[in-house]
């Protein structure tokens, strides 16, 4: 069985060290495996404990961070600083034992410089935490140099390269530990025969049996004897041993051991833990196997017992992970034999009764549940005893004078013959939860209401499904379609672009857009749309990507008659530019011909016919005031 290296970490040594650390340099730490989970810690802020972490949306964040930065040490890195999606600065070292990257050590918790207020005010809105105290445990989250944490970074290095020596030297005494027993189960093979069977094979197939082989099958000496281990095997096992036992014989190995069936005379399989060693002449060629067999029937039968209840029983709390990460969780068994109840520290928590002063029972427990709450107390529990169906139901309790709300959960465990033996399950307080749901159904029942009424539409997908997963009034109205008719963003492309070609041309445009990150490029000014009813319009269409959040939210106006007045004043415009033109070109030609017909009369020596300011000038030259006559 490959060991588990994170095993061998001794955590109680560890934390002593990083407890050190924090105590010496403000930094806190932890180690988390590579699937996020955290195998120690020490002074964590407030901020991530009492909030960060207990929130559903924002753990789901932390793990997000943590994953994305355990990420980047796959990569080779020594240590690497990351913003976490809750606002602060982590930084993780990995740790590397025989050449295996097991875990990582985080630190962090701090910010490179002042934090923004307004960042963490609007986060303390959006999840409903209480902004004072949410605020207050901000305040005293360090601001650090960079300067001062690669120092610590440096710390942590070599805090890491001690843990991996120290495992890495208990995993080679383990694994002397492994030789040397190794080394024993073969002497005792070999010299040790009383209380196990003992049998020696030939290649062939024609075995040698002691006493204690021979009245583990119910055979004699002689009879078993006579037989091939192959006799005394299951058909379907044969294969299996054979190739065991070819390794043996090609020198590929000298010892094997497993676990297998034999046929015992009367016909019944038992169960043996099996060691064969091959002895060889002088010139190597195999010469006998050397087999030792230990009766574990019965082990079997018992693992066999434990592994189906525990099976169930890691079913049924696996099921819950999701339920204790959001809440405090308490679990309790009921021995439904000697109606014994078994209560978690965090049951009593829940409760608000101590482990001292109380002692769990049915009728006992009855009496914390509200009294409107006590009839259904009782039939859904009587429901689970008669039709063996998982417990599951929302139920107030009163617990040092208040009202909690708790989910409470079970599941009836049988043992082989049907009967019920145990009662599992688990008590969750979820008044923090459903208050905090009843204020998210107020404000999603407010906002809706305002993006009902709003003059334009707005839509909203999940950017990695385009599935559609709100639709207001304006935005099914302009478009004519209810707003279930539109499940993902291709319906919406196959219906309003009904024309292949032009469809085809805005799935690139639009597509292009949204990949160039260019925020402009996402405005539409011009997107023709054919509605239900089959009537053209033109929207103006706006995109803004969430992508921590996964949402594209779209805003739609129906700009239809805007293009029409504007066409129409453009149509005007031109219009009027046509005949200012005409008329400009008209009046400068009548100028000309008026000053042709003066210049005509002035060769003559008659008085100008249209004065204009030039022909003033030309009868100031010839002596005649503004009649024509000589002065």
């Amino acid at each position: 069985m490959k060991i588990n290296i994170l095993d061998l970490i001794d955590f109680e040594k560890v934390d002593t060290l990083l407890e050190g650390f924090n105590k010496t340099t403000g930094f806190v730490t932890a180690i988390l495996d590579l699937n996020g989970k955290v195998l120690s810690k020490s002074g964590w802020r407030q901020l991530c404990t009492d909030f960060h972490r207990i929130n559903p949306e924002t753990s789901k964040k932390c793990t997000i961070s943590d994953t994305e930065l355990a990420g980047k040490l796959a990569e080779g890195e020594k240590y690497h600083f990351y913003k976490c999606l809750n606002g602060l600065v982590d930084v993780a070292v990995p740790i590397v034992i025989n050449g295996e990257h097991i875990a990582n050590l985080f630190s962090g918790q701090f910010f490179f410089e002042e934090p923004d207020r307004k960042f963490f005010i609007k986060q303390a809105e959006k999840y409903g935490f209480d902004k004072e105290k949410y605020i207050k445990a901000l305040e005293i989250v360090p601001v650090v140099s960079k300067e001062k944490v690669l120092v610590a970074m440096d710390f942590l290095l070599n805090m890491t390269q001690l843990i991996s020596e120290m495992t890495f030297q208990k995993l080679e005494q383990m694994e002397l530990n492994s030789t040397i027993r190794e080394s024993e189960e073969k002497f005792k093979s070999v010299f040790e025969s009383a209380n196990v069977g003992k049998s020696i094979t030939l290649p062939t197939g024609e075995i040698d049996v002691n006493e204690a082989f021979s009245k583990m099958l119910g055979y004699n000496r002689d009879e078993l004897q006579s037989k091939k281990w192959q006799d005394v095997t299951p058909e379907d096992e044969i294969p299996i041993i054979e190739k065991i036992l070819a390794t043996l014989l090609t020198g590929e190995k000298d010892t094997a051991r497993f676990e297998k069936r034999y046929i015992c005379k009367n016909g019944i399989h038992i169960w043996a833990d099996v060691s064969v060693s091959i002895r060889r002449d002088k010139k190597g060629n195999p010469f006998h196997f050397i087999t030792t067999i230990i009766d574990i029937t019965e082990r079997k039968q018992i693992e066999a017992a434990l592994r189906e209840t525990e099976q169930l029983k890691t079913k049924f709390f696996d099921n819950l992970n999701e339920a204790q990460q959001i809440s405090m969780v308490g679990s309790w068994e009921w021995d439904l034999l000697t109606d014994v109840i078994w209560w978690s520290d965090e049951t009593y928590h829940i409760f608000g009764v101590s482990r001292q002063n109380y002692v769990p029972s049915f009728e006992e427990n009855g009496k914390f549940i509200h009294p409107e709450d006590s009839e259904k107390y009782r039939k859904q529990f009587e429901h689970s005893f008669k039709t063996g169906e998982p417990l599951d139901m929302d139920i107030r309790i009163i617990a040092s004078g208040a009202v909690k709300i708790c989910n409470a959960k079970g599941k009836i465990l049988l043992d082989k013959s049907g009967k019920q033996v145990r009662f599992l399950g688990t008590i969750m307080d979820i008044t923090e939860r459903k208050k905090a749901e009843e204020n998210i159904e107020k404000q999603n029942t407010y906002i809706k209401m305002i993006l009902d009424n709003l003059p334009i539409g707005i839509a909203t997908n999940e950017i990695d499904s385009m599935k559609v997963t709100y639709m207001n009034r304006k935005f099914s109205e302009i478009y004519g379609w209810p707003e279930d008719e539109f499940h993902y963003v291709g319906d919406f492309f196959e219906k309003v672009f009904p024309d292949i070609e032009y469809r085809q041309q805005m799935q690139t445009r639009i597509l292009e857009d949204l990949a160039s990150g260019d925020m402009e490029r996402m405005n539409w000014d011009d997107l023709r749309i054919t509605t239900k009813a089959g009537n053209q319009r033109t929207i103006h269409a706006s995109n803004i990507p969430l992508i921590n959040q996964n949402i594209m939210v779209s805003t739609v106006q129906d700009i239809t008659e805007r293009k029409h007045t504007e066409a129409e004043i453009r149509n005007q415009l031109d219009e009027l530019q046509r005949w200012h033109t005409l008329t400009i070109g008209r009046e400068s030609r009548i100028m000309e011909i008026k000053h042709e017909v003066n210049e005509l009369l002035v060769r003559l020596g008659e008085p100008i016919r249209y004065p204009s300011q030039e022909s003033s000038s030309i009868k100031k030259d010839r002596g005649e005031d503004e009649f024509g006559k000589i002065t």
